[in-house]
């Protein structure tokens, strides 16, 4: 179970510099549309920038599957006695059910052609560009914008 704990911290330590860079790749693209992508080196610079205190942060940000063999496991060893032949079969219709929501706007939002505005819905970012792709001043549906706020969920648990 430790060799699993790190290997989760590496992978949401590369998950955190990949949204970075995305996040940097968006504000570029309009800011500086000629700029160089980076390098290797600065890859496993960043990598090494994250602290374990901004990991744990972020720790509920990413929500991570567990793989069937380690989940099997973990259900026998808590005394599960059957395990459902198509539990593997729910769990992959719930994730990909999970992937079809919000609207499908880059950046700027249209009332008129964003998905959310026209089912009377507010945007809603939970990570960069998901499930909405809009951004925090591009967004001008109707009805509004929520952005998933960790900081805010951690306060809620703590009163």
């Amino acid at each position: 179970m430790e060799d699993h704990a790190e290997e989760r911290k590496r992978v949401h330590k590369e998950i955190l510099v990949r949204q970075r860079r995305f996040a940097k790749m968006q504000e570029n693209r309009y800011v500086n549309p000629t700029s160089s992508s980076e390098s290797e080196d600065e890859l496993y610079d960043e990598l090494s920038d994250i602290s374990d205190s901004e990991l744990e942060a972020d720790s509920c940000y990413f929500l991570q599957p567990v793989p069937i063999r380690q989940r099997r496991a973990l259900l026998r060893a808590s005394g599960v006695r059957k395990i459902e032949t198509n539990e593997k079969e729910e769990c992959r219709d719930i994730r990909a059910s999970r992937e079809y929501c919000g609207c499908e706007c880059r950046v700027y939002c249209d009332p008129e052609t964003c998905a959310c505005s026209l089912a009377g819905i507010k945007c809603q970012v939970d990570r960069i560009s998901f499930p909405c792709g809009c951004t925090r001043d591009g967004c001008a549906n109707i009805t509004g914008r929520i952005e998933f706020n960790p900081l805010r969920v951690r306060t809620h648990f703590i009163h």
